[in-house]
């Protein structure tokens, strides 16, 4: 934590002595000199970047169905944020944004019996003629505030500090031929996320109106997560496999957003947005259910990345 705090203190000190513009050079953007509500609504859908195999013979061997196999849906995505001036070039931004998508998929298990790798394989399989109802849930909440300057008329750069948490989870119930439900299956965990972020923006007018504004972030973060299996038996809802872990270590974050703006009113813009954003080295909980170094008692946990691409529509204040 103390490393974190101060090289935000040093990201900074190196802004406000860095060279700036005045306000008269940001004045090309209408929103810097001014403070600014936006509300954003979208939709959100979370990329696959688990491993490849989620299906294979039992006692291992080649691949029968890819992590293709899952749906991974898509969801809401909400964005609020405030800004307003702080000194001659610079400004003041809250942000808070978060996501929530669920793909439902079933799957039939069709040739020799098969399993799934990873922790589930020691001791059970999917007998052929079962289908599998899955669920993959992917939700990300974040909370950003830092410093804004003005490089020039149409440049900008950020430091500050995001909290957040982020997650990816899997789950699958199992039915037998007569499709009766036999098992469920649940990989469940979570990131808790604290550290600091930066990043650059471009603002180009378009006409009297309209404008195109680019983003790109980075970021850094400690991550205290936690992990959990559970393999249940429907009947007698007896537990038959668990494993859990936690654990700490150091995630990255990364963004890229366009966003167009135009306005409506003296004081008023519309705002639509495109992006993509992630979380790398993080716990994902349905890839470490599917690592096949995972024990029925003991959990390979697995630092991957989860990434959603979004688009959103806005409106943004100006007072």
């Amino acid at each position: 934590m103390a490393q974190i705090l101060k090289r935000l203190t040093i990201t900074l000190g190196i802004g406000v002595v860095a060279p700036v513009a005045h306000a008269q050079d940001a004045m090309q953007d209408p929103l810097f000199g001014a403070q600014v509500f936006q509300l954003n609504l979208g939709i959100a859908a979370p990329a696959n970047s688990l491993q490849e195999t989620l299906t294979y013979p039992n006692g291992g061997g080649a691949t029968i169905l890819t992590t293709g196999s899952l749906d991974f849906g898509t969801g809401g995505r909400a964005e609020i944020s405030y800004s307003r001036p702080w000194g001659d070039a610079s400004r003041f931004y809250v942000e808070l944004a978060g996501m929530r998508a669920i793909g439902e998929e079933t799957i039939l298990i069709v040739g020799p019996a098969a399993t799934f790798p990873g922790s589930y394989d020691d001791g059970y399989q999917l007998p052929t003629g079962y289908s599998v109802a899955t669920d993959v849930k992917t939700e990300m909440a974040f909370l950003k505030a830092g410093r804004e300057w003005a490089m020039n008329d149409t440049w900008r750069a950020s430091a500050g500090v995001q909290v957040g948490q982020v997650s990816q989870e899997f789950q699958a119930e199992s039915f037998d031929t007569a499709l009766v439900s036999s098992r469920t299956l649940t990989a469940t965990g979570s990131n808790q996320l604290f550290g600091v972020q930066g990043g650059l923006s471009h603002y180009v007018p378009l006409n009297e109106k309209t404008a195109l504004r680019s983003t790109m972030t980075l970021g850094v973060m400690t991550n205290s997560y936690d992990y959990a299996y559970r393999n249940i038996e429907t009947t007698g809802g007896a537990t038959e496999q668990a494993a859990d872990a936690s654990g700490n270590s150091t995630a990255f974050s990364a963004g890229v957003s366009v966003a167009l703006e135009h306005q409506m009113t003296t004081n008023g813009y519309l705002s639509f947005k495109v992006g993509v954003g992630g979380l790398f080295n993080v716990v994902n909980a349905a890839d470490t259910f599917l690592d096949p170094a995972g024990t029925a008692s003991t959990a390979k946990i697995d630092h991957d990345s989860i990434v959603s691409s979004y688009v959103t529509v806005g409106y943004v204040f100006r007072f």
